[in-house]
């Protein structure tokens, strides 16, 4: 494939997740994938959390503004599969320092092992703990909680929110989010090979993560369904120009808008230039997301 668009920096990143042997993902069982594309070792800032019927384990960062009244939370990307925490601890790290906001990164549990809805039934019960102060991990816990996700970290804060009875978050931000599981967008054609989420390694992480192919039609599933757009008042997006699921962000974008307020950017490098560091484009994003979380409150 030709990359002569893209920088020197997110064609060397892409080759070297090529090389790793990405294209073969959907030849290989869970096991054997998470082997090559997984680095979930302890870290020595993991707390644990009582969610649902079980401890869930997360990051907790700390600014050095302790008078923060700001939480994030952030859902890494993966598919629902993989969870690769150095270089997601790296962008916790770095959205911490330049936001002066505290980040919360919760493990939430994995596909196949835990398929739909058990993720999203967790960090539904987690922000409602955080909002009704049934989890103190900052004293008197936040004043403002936002949602933000990469990747399927992002569909898995836009279908939280969704899944939010009341509407009990500050805001949500979206990066690279995927929200249809359909393959018939523009860019999941036209990018369908070569620029990472192949559509056969989208097929297997759908696979893994869901019980039946019905279920891509849930707005649970494809947040872009749904019929109530008032759940994403106060959204930043963040999408890459040559990412497959590009044109699904400027969809929901652009249908979003009719009814609330939200907000998007674009940089023209590949899926996961956030957790993968690529610059300078990750730096522009996260001024973005200081913009956005020291804006108006409501």
């Amino acid at each position: 494939m030709n990359y002569d668009f893209l920088t020197e920096e997110s064609v060397r990143y892409l080759k070297f997740i090529y090389k790793k042997g990405y294209k073969k993902i959907p030849s290989y069982n869970v096991n054997q994938a998470r082997k090559i594309f997984s680095d979930i070792k302890e870290i020595s800032n993991q707390i644990s959390l009582p969610i649902l019927d079980k401890q869930m384990e997360a990051n907790f960062f700390e600014p050095k503004s302790k008078n923060s009244d700001t939480l994030l939370v952030f859902l890494h990307g993966g598919g629902y599969v993989f969870r690769h925490l150095p270089t997601n601890i790296k962008l916790c790290e770095k959205l911490c320092n330049e936001t002066q906001s505290f980040v919360l990164m919760p493990h939430y549990f994995l596909s196949p092992e835990f398929k739909f809805p058990y993720a999203i039934q967790q960090i539904t019960d987690l922000i409602n703990k955080l909002v009704l102060r049934k989890i103190k991990i900052n004293g008197d816990g936040f004043k403002y909680i936002y949602l933000c996700g990469e990747s399927s970290g992002a569909n898995l804060a836009a279908s939280s929110a969704i899944n939010l009875e009341e509407n009990k978050k500050s805001g949500i931000i979206l990066i690279c989010p995927s929200l249809d599981y359909s393959n018939n967008h523009a860019t999941k054609i036209s990018y369908s090979q070569g620029l990472l989420l192949d559509k056969e390694v989208r097929d297997w992480f759908s696979f893994q993560y869901l019980n039946s192919e019905e279920e891509k039609n849930n707005p649970l599933v494809s947040p872009l369904k749904v019929e109530d757009y008032n759940k994403f008042s106060n959204t930043l997006i963040i999408s890459a120009k040559y990412d497959p699921l590009y044109s699904e962000a400027c969809f929901f974008y652009n249908q979003t808008k009719k009814y609330t307020n939200i907000s998007f950017f674009e940089y023209p490098t590949i899926h996961g230039f956030m957790s993968l560091g690529i610059n300078p484009y990750i730096q522009d994003a996260i001024t973005d997301i200081k913009k956005f979380i020291v804006g108006p409150k409501y």
